[in-house]
């Protein structure tokens, strides 16, 4: 669970220093905030800041009082103050509409620029209108593809993407990057600050998600547990998808997210409400649906608000296009299925909810061909689940899977036991008092899982979590943890999972300093070289993601509190061979073979922790 959760919100009219007033959300941190980042300093009010703008409005340069102050470098504090300064000297309030402001300037990145009807001018191709806005320090652009449905003139007219998003992918391309992509069609998160990633073939934004290249969208629906209804209705917009339905399913409380339908009819939010109070909606998932009748389904690590998508690492799976049944009307279940299941699984987990509003999509589905997806669909479900749904969801539903599928070669020289397990996460929970309660028994027991017989003792197995000054280091310094919800409460009640802890790296993918949100745990040769397995899924290191099986049962069952997706690729399905190659770095590979190696997340071999190494704990935002 990401812990921007705490967040909360609140309305104070806060003034900008140009007499315009907005509405605001308080920041949680208050004189303790760290970032210097742009778009958080222009989203949040931080009334400490704010008063000493106003105090100096009418000097030169910025000061900072002797009598101020604050537990952080005063550097940083009149870097904040610079970026604010900057920001404010910039506009009036202008005649759009207020849905549309709250839609996409609230979220912005930049100063929102004003336009003189007399510096536009407008330039035709073939594929799109391109809007250019000469100003005297810079120029900013607007595409809007004429295959794709118009936000509104005015948006168009008065906005640029490029001013509310930190990183902008070219239009009509995402198709072609997700061809590419196959077999695995994995990508994570490009990051602002690590120019690299902007470039990199398997990085993407949001706006690729709704490129115009992978189908005209008719209607969509979200299933996640954190939305800012604001930031995500920005990105419809920007890609032209202002009006076509929208389903959302939420997790957090949001007022704004509750009553949008007021404001824009063709948006309905479903709260998620957990009978648990240790349970979350925690699922990150994305469907979309073409006007072709095809279908898209992506897996995420994600949140649906602008910090997820900035200088995080997060990991999504996006599948190729699902077109719909030659005989659609007349269809069941099994027909598009495959041999993973996909489509069985996808409709189980949608049927779990029990929700009228998702009968549509359960009917869409129903009607998709999944039979060329190469993925598992591994999910978790609220509940008590015995007998025949033992197996259902959780970590007995991937142990099952192993038990299947998963043949590790034993002609290599290494014996089972040799492959390591490593599980890497931005959030731990509840594990024990020792680690054979549930970490280094259920979990590993679970993850340990091939058709073969083990004959030896159960392989050894790591844990990826920062360390303090891995976040110290990264982009956004200290606040780059505010996605690490870890305390030190509950270390301390568990510190023999220090001797398991590694730290995060991430050189190769260029995301070192991008503290991870993402989830994932395989399984590893000894030597680096090859993948027995890889789960990348929205559950942390809990119980209540995976599951807790009671130490002595009456009946087989698992206790599941929170609602998780994820996708497994197994060898077999995926390459059609018993093994993942991993680019170790200590050979020369030919772009032929690129694809036969899995575009793994973070760097081998791992890290152990130093004798002075603790996990970054979320106490230094309370404290």
């Amino acid at each position: 669970m990401s812990s921007s959760n705490t967040r909360k919100r609140s309305s104070p009219e806060c003034s900008s220093g140009s007499g315009v007033k907005r509405s605001k959300m308080l920041c949680q941190y208050g004189k303790d905030c760290y970032r210097r980042n742009e778009s958080h300093l222009l989203e949040f009010s931080h009334p400490h800041l704010e008063k000493l703008l106003e105090e100096q409005k009418d000097s030169s340069s910025i000061n900072i009082p002797t009598n101020f102050k604050s537990s952080i470098d005063l550097t940083i504090v009149k870097d904040q103050l610079e970026i604010l300064r900057k920001n404010n000297k910039s506009k009036t309030e202008d005649d759009t509409s207020s849905d549309e402001k709250k839609l996409i300037e609230i979220y912005k990145n930049k100063n929102m620029h004003e336009e003189s009807e007399t510096e536009k001018t407008e330039i035709s191709t073939s594929s799109s209108t391109v809007v250019q806005v000469s100003k005297s320090s810079s120029q900013s652009t607007l595409a809007s593809s004429s295959s794709c449905e118009n936000p509104t003139k005015r948006a168009q007219a008065k906005y640029d993407i490029h001013d509310y998003c930190p990183v902008v992918a070219p239009k009509g391309q995402f198709a072609s990057k997700l061809e590419k992509a196959a077999p695995y069609y994995i990508f994570y998160t490009t990051i602002t600050s690590s120019p690299l990633t902007h470039f990199e073939p398997l990085s993407v934004t949001f706006q690729e998600l709704l490129d115009e290249s992978l189908g005209k969208l008719s209607s969509s629906i979200q299933i996640n547990f954190m939305v800012d209804i604001m930031w995500l209705m920005a990105q419809y917009v920007f890609a032209g998808y202002r009006n076509k339905p929208l389903t959302i399913l939420y997790g957090n409380d949001d007022d704004d997210l509750r009553t949008i339908n007021k404001k824009i009819p063709t948006i309905t939010p479903v709260k998620i409400k957990m009978q648990d109070a240790f349970g979350t909606h925690h699922t990150k998932m994305m469907m979309f649906h073409y006007e072709d009748g095809s279908m898209r389904v992506v897996v995420s690590t994600a949140n649906l608000y602008e910090d997820d998508w900035n200088n995080r690492t997060q990991g999504l799976w996006i599948s190729p296009r699902c077109p719909p049944l030659v005989d659609s009307d007349g269809c069941n279940s099994d027909e598009g299925n495959g041999p993973t299941d996909f489509k069985k699984e996808l409709l189980n987990y949608l049927n779990s909810y029990k929700l009228p509003i998702l009968q549509e999509w359960i009917g869409r589905v129903r009607r998709t061909d999944f039979s060329h997806i190469n993925v598992f669909l591994v999910t978790s479900v609220p509940g008590t689940h015995r007998a025949l749904d033992y197996e259902k969801y959780g970590h007995p539903k991937l142990a099952s899977l192993l038990s299947k599928h998963c043949t590790i070669p034993l002609n290599l020289g290494f014996s089972l036991r040799e492959w390591f397990i490593i599980c890497q996460c931005s959030s731990i929970g509840s594990l024990g008092n020792n680690a054979d309660a549930w970490f280094c028994g259920q979990i590993r027991s679970s993850l340990s899982r091939t058709s073969q017989k083990m004959l030896s003792g159960p392989p050894s197995i790591s844990l990826v979590y920062p360390t303090f000054n891995n976040v110290k280091k990264s982009h956004d310094d200290l606040m780059g943890g505010g996605c690490l919800p870890y305390t030190r409460e509950q270390h301390m009640k568990q510190t023999w999972l220090q001797n398991y802890l590694c730290q995060w790296k991430a050189e190769s993918r260029h995301r070192n300093r991008a503290m991870p949100h993402i989830k994932t745990y395989c399984r590893i040769s000894p030597d680096l070289s090859k993948m027995a397995w890889f789960h990348l899924t929205s559950a942390n290191l809990s119980k209540a993601a995976w599951g807790h099986v009671p130490q002595s049962p009456i009946d087989k069952r698992i206790a599941i509190r929170s609602y998780e997706a994820g996708v497994l690729f197994l060898p077999k399905f995926v390459v059609k061979e018993d093994v993942f190659l991993l680019d170790t770095g200590n050979i020369e590979i030919s772009e032929e073979d690129t694809k036969r190696y899995f575009p793994f997340p973070y760097d081998l071999p791992l890290t152990p922790y130093s004798k002075t190494d603790t996990p970054f704990f979320f106490n230094i935002f309370r404290e």
